[in-house]
């Protein structure tokens, strides 16, 4: 089960490291941050499955990394001198709340019901496996897609559009295939815009290599490699015809 810590106090994160790993081996800590950038940073890069967040911070609190991810998919445990937070830390789902200095029997506790969790809702391992796949850059800018048995990894290039469904994504591929992600499409957008993919609707995620054709209109289509038209948003028509003209379109 990868963690991280997040707290501006350098003793209290070494402590707690050091508690990690002499009592709850089954957890890697694989990041440590002392404020509210780069706590969310750690997230968003590491993509772990636990976060021991403390709350009081330099300009602001452990509420305030937590505002900054789009998508929370782990779990929290917060670690705190303070008592008056509880309130909020059952309004962001915390399994517990850790007050300082940490009981071992307390913080074992809080990592066992972690695993609980987790077991309970794979999918939420496996989303935090499919973010770090797409950062692969260096072998092959794949990405994995959460299947019902695995995951499915296929070329980035070979993604030809993404559309909304609800909280679900469908996501179709050179190859015909359509699968359906329980991931929303922000999360998408958020991970393939630097790979050429351009939002151009609120359901609507593209990559710009597969646009064959763009028809007028009050904020026209698109036609895609596989024959399908995409509708375009006026409020996106602009943006989306300077970005086809860079592609030599």
């Amino acid at each position: 089960m990868r963690a991280v810590i997040i707290d501006d106090e350098e003793l209290s994160s070494e402590t707690l490291d050091l508690l990690l790993q002499r009592h709850c081996p089954e957890v890697e800590v694989c990041g440590i941050a002392n404020s509210i950038d780069t706590g969310a940073a750690l997230i968003e890069r590491e993509s772990p499955e636990l976060v021991f967040l403390d709350i009081e911070m330099p300009f602001g609190t452990g509420f305030d990394v937590l505002d900054r991810i789009s998508d929370i998919r782990f779990e929290i445990v917060i670690t705190t001198a303070h008592n008056q937070y509880a309130l909020r830390a059952i309004k962001v789902h915390a399994i517990d709340y850790l007050l300082k200095p940490i009981a071992v029997e307390d913080l074992k506790a809080a990592v066992h019901e972690a695993e609980r969790r987790l077991r309970e809702h794979p999918d939420v391992a496996m989303q935090n496996i499919f973010s770090n796949v797409v950062r692969m850059q260096n072998q092959g800018e794949r990405i994995g897609l959460p299947t019902a048995d695995g995951m499915l990894f296929v070329k980035i290039q070979d993604v030809i559009r993404c559309e909304a469904d609800g909280n679900y994504t469908r996501v179709f591929l050179a190859d015909s295939q359509e699968l359906l992600i329980s991931r929303p499409l922000k999360a998408y957008d958020k991970l393939l815009s630097k790979h050429n993919f351009f939002r151009i609707h609120h359901s609507h995620l593209i990559n710009l290599n597969h646009v064959v054709r763009y028809i007028r209109g009050e904020g026209g289509h698109v036609i895609t490699s596989d024959n399908s038209s995409v509708i375009v948003a006026r409020s996106k028509k602009e943006a989306l015809l300077k970005r086809l003209t860079q592609n030599g379109m």
